[in-house]
């Protein structure tokens, strides 16, 4: 099983930056940034505006700057800063982006959406 819980919070899935900074897909749908491996128990930035079912994957740029995760149904992606991963930072949450599939590649794939799960984990090169 490579759900653990944490605290209140089962994590899901996690990705790593060339840096040390640490995101945390969640059961509740939200993902977590944190600063060098958790190097604080709390937080420095937590996504949670689309709380739509379990994270079932996430990755983040080497650099940091942007994170895309998977639930079960939608695919989300977001361009961070420096800010988001910095404990006490007063940056606003950035703006999510909700990816979905135009109609007609809906209509083009409709038998295969029936037969595999609508999104395989998604991973930056």
């Amino acid at each position: 099983d490579s759900h653990r819980k944490y605290k209140s919070y089962t994590f899901t899935s996690h990705a790593q930056t060339r840096a040390g900074h640490l995101v945390l897909g969640r059961t509740d749908g939200a993902i977590a940034l944190y600063d060098y491996i958790m190097r604080s128990e709390n937080a420095s930035c937590v996504i949670d505006s689309h709380k739509v079912g379990p994270v079932t994957s996430v990755d983040v740029a080497a650099d940091g700057s942007m994170i895309v995760w998977t639930t079960e149904e939608f695919v989300f992606f977001t361009c961070v800063n420096r800010g988001h991963w910095e404990k006490g930072s007063k940056e606003p949450k950035p703006n999510v982006i909700n990816l979905t599939m135009s109609s007609a590649d809906e209509s083009k794939f409709a038998d295969e959406l029936e037969t595999e799960p609508p999104w395989q984990p998604v991973k930056f090169d």
